[in-house]
């Protein structure tokens, strides 16, 4: 018995009326109507093979009928795959290719739906015990205090052991014979809180120069910085040697940021020990202005400081910094959590798990983020980017008129897109999209979500705003210089909040002004008030030049003028030779008091130098080089 090739099978399951099968295997299969009934050989074996294929094919179509039945479903779905002459099966390889391109276009915005419930948000336990500034400050606590247990001794140690060692490597280096550095001689605590208090001055008061600072001129003369006992070489000398790690110890290529680390973790560690935050947290990123080379300088258009070193910022709603990370090309990253989303995880790490709320904007804010923090009893809320993978397209692609808004829900996070000026796209997992009117002049109806959102995202900006004034950060082509008097404007920004927190009355609280006021008199160890020293002396010498030679403030409940350093009396300083150089003539100094005569004249300092007088004696005791009139008048 023959069977019937496989092309005419293909045909025959295309069709299901048995029937049409069949008449048409007969019109294939039986002889011409020319042959007859004539009862040939080849006559009968053509009907015993078509009579025998009929009943194949009944069997054959029945066994199919059912295969197909089970495959129904499949072939619905797989329709323009199926390939002719195959039938679709179950376990149907899939390439690679294939299987990627599945996977990318994988419906994500299922369960997305438009019954959006009112979600509440997570019960904070972050206050349920004392809060730590509670426990360390009351409200008899000064500001300074406050300032001293963020900038504590253990920083400030730090300070002078790496500034000591990197002043004493330029010293060993220094191959000029009359360089400054060759004066290099070690800090001690003392004069680092000194140094710390002159830099924060320059930024109280601002003058076109360091050097100006000193001068005795009418228009600069600060009678505070010739009462201090820091010159301005001295100053000078701190400032470039002003370091925070070891060079020769910190592996360079493991850290980009080594210059800073130390003194960036003491700070931020201080400022976390200190005070608990409140509810809402809120994330974004700053800049410290910075111009110069630097592998990782960034440029941000929309800051105010375009370029510069880019940093990110972990603060509480009313501007206190409690997280402070510097991007420098490398981050580590979270395990399902892209970059930005990992950085908001670094920064929150210690404040997850007591039903905060954090504030982000549409850099960091994701669906996957908003999984995990709410898996770590953690709220999310922010603005977010309608390019975002996995956020449905009835709200991302609706075309709204002023006012209206669009929004969908999927278990506990909430996406909706309100048009105000322009569209506005937010997720949250604390919201709905309940409406309420904002505050102000002109109050709007606008939603919850936007309301919130805007009273939690304005920390960041009064941290920044707070540390902008007064700021003591200079020019300089050092960037961790930079950063770090931006970490001294933080931790006075910082004191601040604390110290206001304790004195809620309007007439109680003080300013950022007036907080640079306390601790920087606190720092240079000055009174309320400096009294102007005698005005005896020679007639040919001004009141400035006597201040400046030998007198110094007069604190209250002090009274009388008082010497210079080292003028213990005229028996104990005279005058002697300059030794000779390799015995040759002697060595010539300039007067001290003659340069310093120029100098109150308004004099700048090189014709100061030029025109002082030039010396062959010095004060055996001071080492400085004098005149006879002028060391009368020192030493008097």
């Amino acid at each position: 018995m023959s069977f019937l090739p496989d092309k005419d099978i293909q045909r025959l399951l295309e069709n299901s009326d048995a029937e049409s099968i069949i008449s048409d295997l007969e019109n294939d299969y039986v002889g011409n109507e020319d042959d007859g009934n004539e009862e040939t050989i080849e006559n009968i074996q053509d009907f015993i093979n078509v009579s025998g294929a009929e009943v194949e094919v009944q069997d054959h179509v029945q066994d199919n009928e059912e295969e197909v039945e089970r495959h129904a479903p499949v072939l619905e779905d797989q329709e323009e795959d199926v390939v002719m002459g195959e039938l679709p099966t179950r376990n149907r390889p899939i390439s690679r290719r294939r299987a990627t391109r599945q996977r990318a276009a994988a419906p994500q915005t299922d369960n997305w739906n438009f019954e959006v419930r009112e979600l509440q948000r997570v019960f904070f336990t972050g206050h349920l015990i004392q809060t730590k500034q509670s426990e360390i400050f009351e409200a008899s606590t000064s500001i300074f205090s406050i300032f001293r247990s963020i900038i504590n001794d253990v920083v400030i140690k730090l300070m002078v052991e790496q500034t000591n060692i990197y002043g004493q490597r330029l010293k060993y280096k220094a191959t000029l014979p009359h360089s400054r550095i060759k004066r290099w001689c070690d800090v001690d605590e003392q004069e680092m809180l000194k140094f710390i208090g002159v830099l924060l001055l320059t930024g109280l008061i601002s003058f076109p120069t360091i050097e100006s600072y000193w001068k005795k001129d009418v228009l600069y003369q600060h009678t505070l910085l010739h009462h201090i006992d820091m010159s301005y070489n001295r100053f000078n000398l701190l400032l470039r040697c002003w370091h925070f790690a070891d060079n020769q110890v910190t592996d360079i290529t493991a850290d980009r940021i080594y210059k800073i680390r130390p003194l960036l973790d003491l700070v931020m560690r201080n400022e976390r020990n200190i005070y608990t935050p409140g509810e809402v947290l809120v994330v974004d990123e700053s800049m410290v202005h910075f111009r110069g080379r630097l592998h990782f300088r960034q440029y941000i258009p929309s800051k105010t400081h375009k370029y510069g070193v880019k940093i990110y910022k972990l603060c509480t709603a009313e501007g206190y910094t409690l997280g402070y990370q510097i991007y420098h090309g490398e981050s580590r990253q979270c395990h399902g959590l892209d970059t930005s989303g990992s950085i908001v995880i670094q920064l929150a790490e210690e404040f997850l798990d007591q039903g905060r709320l954090i504030v982000t904007d549409n850099y960091y804010t994701s669906i996957p983020l908003a999984e995990f923090l709410k898996s770590r009893n953690t709220d999310l809320l922010g603005t977010v980017n309608k390019k975002r993978r996995g956020l449905p397209k009835d709200v991302i692609q609706a075309s709204l008129k002023v006012g209206e808004i669009a929004v969908q829900q999927k278990n506990n996070i909430t996406l909706l897109k309100w048009h105000d000026k322009r569209d506005v796209t937010m997720l949250s997992t604390c919201h709905g999209k309940d409406m309420a009117l904002s505050s102000g002049r002109n109050p709007r109806l606008k939603p919850r979500m936007v309301l919130d959102y805007n009273t939690g995202k304005k920390g960041i900006d009064v941290a920044d705003q707070l540390a902008s004034y007064n700021s003591p950060i200079r020019k300089t082509v050092i960037w961790y210089k930079k950063v770090a008097a931006d970490l001294l404007s933080i931790s006075i920004v910082n004191s601040l909040i604390i110290y206001n927190e304790f004195h809620p009355l309007k007439k109680e609280k003080l300013s950022i002004l007036s907080a640079y006021e306390q601790i920087i008199k606190s720092l240079l160890v000055v009174s309320e008030t400096v009294l102007m020293p005698s005005s005896s002396g020679p007639s040919h010498f001004s009141g400035s030049l006597q201040r400046a030679l030998g007198s110094s403030p007069t604190v209250s409940g002090q009274s009388g003028p008082s010497r210079p350093s080292g003028a213990l009396g005229s028996d104990q300083h005279f005058l002697i030779d300059l030794p000779k150089i390799s015995g040759k003539r002697s060595n010539r100094k300039r007067c001290t008091g003659c340069y310093k005569r120029l100098l109150d004249e308004g004099n700048s300092t090189a014709v100061a130098r030029k025109r002082a007088k030039k010396v062959y004696q010095q004060c055996k005791q001071c080492k400085k080089g004098f005149c006879f009139m002028c060391f009368e008048i020192y030493h008097k």
